[in-house]
C-alpha cells in the first residue's frame, strides 16, 4: 500500500461515479424523484411546517439582537454540546474544532 496522494478529485472513484455528469444537484436528484426508497432532502424547502419550539427561538434570538453573523465554524457552546453528544456514541474521541456547523447540506459540501 503506498501512500500515494490523489493528483485530483476523480482518483481512484469507481466509472459508475466517474461517469456522473458535473452538473448542479438538481438535476442529479431528477433521477430519483419518483423512487419512493429515498426521501427527497437533496435542495429546495421541504413542506413539513417548522415546529412551533423552532419559531419561538428564531422570534427570541431576533429580538436579543442575535442578527449579526456568528462564529465561522458555528457557535463554539453549540459545537462543545455536538462534540459531547458524539463522544457518548463514538469509540474514537471527537473534539469541537472538529465540528462546522452549516446552514444546510449544499453549504457543507461547498
Amino acid at each position: 500500500m503506498t501512500n500515494k496522494k490523489p493528483q485530483n478529485a476523480l482518483d481512484g472513484v469507481r466509472d459508475q461515479i466517474r461517469a456522473i455528469p458535473l452538473e448542479n444537484i438538481a438535476t442529479l436528484a431528477k433521477g430519483a424523484f419518483n423512487n419512493k426508497e429515498i426521501i427527497p432532502l437533496w435542495f429546495g424547502e421541504g413542506d413539513v411546517k417548522m415546529p412551533d419550539f423552532i419559531g419561538k427561538a428564531i422570534y427570541d434570538a431576533i429580538q436579543d439582537g442575535n442578527t449579526f453573523y456568528s462564529h465561522q465554524n458555528g457557535i463554539p457552546e453549540f459545537r462543545q454540546v455536538m462534540a459531547d453528544y458524539l463522544n457518548g456514541l463514538n469509540a474514537k474521541p471527537v473534539d469541537m474544532d472538529q465540528i462546522t456547523v452549516t446552514s444546510g447540506g449544499m453549504q457543507a459540501i461547498s
